[in-house]
């Protein structure tokens, strides 16, 4: 009997620290949350100029987002991403997620940056197209 009670014993304890206190604490635990958050939402745009001389210019350049939809939009193509996802980083700084919707259809992340009344991103992922942040763009 007293193999059966120390083996038992010995299990109980293992299980109970297992259980309650063997595992570490998780850093930097965050939630991935659906969509965008409202202060984000709505179209940051401003002037921007091409060309020289008689040939110049202007054209439209911005941000779209919608709850499920973000678009960059400029001279060239849209980059454009749904089933967003995102969390929060700091203070008027979020990181958002989603997929790529008109060439590759794989995940992309950007870091989207709130001051005052101006919004700029940056691709932090994939590596082949991370780039510095994007001019401020003013909320219309």
């Amino acid at each position: 009997m007293s193999k059966l009670t120390t083996s038992l014993a010995v299990t109980t304890g293992v299980a109970a620290l297992l259980l309650l206190g063997g595992r570490p604490a998780t850093a930097h635990a965050t939630t991935w949350h659906a969509g965008v958050p409202s202060a984000l939402r709505g179209t940051w745009q401003r002037t921007a100029y091409a060309g020289t001389g008689k040939n110049r210019f202007s054209f439209k350049t911005g941000i779209y987002l919608t709850r499920r939809h973000f678009t960059a939009f400029g001279l060239g193509d849209p980059f454009v991403l749904n089933h967003l996802k995102y969390h929060k980083v700091r203070h008027n700084v979020y990181a958002v997620k989603g997929v790529e919707y008109l060439y590759s259809h794989k995940v992309n992340h950007i870091q989207l940056v709130k001051t005052g009344h101006r919004l700029k991103y940056k691709i932090t992922l994939p590596k082949a197209y991370r780039s510095g942040y994007s001019p401020a763009y003013p909320k219309h």
